[in-house]
């Protein structure tokens, strides 16, 4: 997991290189400042802009949205301001469920 930010409010300490060629999931929360740093620092470092993601608004509510798509989707969907803070998840496992829900209907 990938936090939004660093305890002292600073720039995050990621090693961005490592983390985009692992070859598994991330998982990440933040406001939308927080994940367009996350993403950008993926897609910078080479994790390719077709991977799977998951932008998950309003998590474990009933209001609960999902956006799949490509993390380069995600990057753009994050230029318009989200409403609260969101989960992203990429890797495969995206493609493991349609809409990934922390419950069910």
């Amino acid at each position: 997991i990938v936090r939004g930010h660093e305890a002292n409010g600073g720039r995050l300490k990621v090693n961005w290189t490592h983390l985009a060629r692992t070859d598994g999931t991330i998982a990440s929360y933040g406001g939308r400042d927080e994940l367009r740093a996350i993403v950008r620092g993926l897609l910078e470092h080479g994790r390719p802009d077709d991977d799977r993601a998951a932008l998950v608004l309003h998590t474990s509510l009933a209001s609960q949205t999902t956006l799949v798509g490509t993390l380069a989707d995600v990057a753009a969907r994050l230029e318009h301001a989200l409403d609260s803070p969101a989960s992203l998840i990429t890797g495969k496992v995206v493609a493991l469920r349609a809409h990934p829900r922390s419950f069910d209907e």
